[in-house]
C-alpha cells in the first residue's frame, strides 16, 4: 500500500473504524443472549442494520409523498 500518499490524501488507513463499525453492527445485534444465527438469517438483518446505522435506509424506505 501506498502509506504515505494515502495519508497525505487524508485517507484512513488503519483498521481502528472498521472494528469499531464491527461492534456496533454486528455484536451489538447479533450477539444477545440466548441468540442463535444462521448465515443465511444474519445475513439479510446485518445488511439492514447497516444500512439504518449509516442513515442509508431511505435508498429501501422512500420517505412518503404527500
Amino acid at each position: 500500500m501506498q502509506y504515505a500518499d494515502f495519508r497525505a490524501n487524508g485517507y484512513y488507513i488503519g483498521s481502528g473504524p472498521v472494528e469499531s463499525a464491527c461492534n456496533t453492527i454486528v455484536k451489538q445485534r447479533a450477539k444477545r443472549a440466548g441468540m442463535h444465527w444462521t448465515i443465511p438469517g444474519l445475513d439479510p438483518v446485518l445488511a439492514l442494520r447497516t444500512l439504518h446505522q449509516s442513515g442509508r435506509d431511505h435508498v429501501l424506505w422512500p420517505a412518503p409523498q404527500p
